[in-house]
């Protein structure tokens, strides 16, 4: 989960971009009322609107391999489980086409089914 104080700063950020926005008469009716209206947001609803920021993070791939087959559970059973395809849970535990990181809120979902902190799978 991300923590209040990032959202804070999300907010902060997209309120500020939104502050010194012009209003567009050519391209839409809404004028300044639409800006003062996603200014007036609260956190929730522009996280609501715009969802988490996705944080990925560096991951002990064998580690995370071995858990699961220690755990006799397939890549498929992760993947329904976490709401991936086996193909995205094959990249997590082989580190090709991610990017270089796991999304922090899969890894937690993760670790949470191998019955370890996700900590313990993180690498620096």
């Amino acid at each position: 989960m991300i923590s209040k104080a990032d959202n804070v700063k999300l907010v902060t950020w997209i309120k500020e971009e939104i502050k010194g926005m012009q209003p567009c008469p050519e391209v839409c009716s809404f004028g300044d009322s639409l800006i003062d209206f996603i200014y007036s947001m609260t956190e929730k609803e522009v996280i609501n609107a715009v969802g988490r920021p996705r944080v990925s993070v560096s991951v002990d791939r064998a580690k995370l391999k071995e858990l699961r087959e220690g755990k006799g559970l397939s890549q498929q059973d992760i993947a329904q489980a976490l709401g991936y395809t086996d193909a995205r849970i094959t990249q997590f535990e082989t580190g090709s086409g991610t990017g270089g990181g796991v999304p922090l809120d899969a890894l937690k979902q993760f670790a949470d089914i191998l019955g370890v902190d996700y900590q313990e799978l993180m690498v620096e």
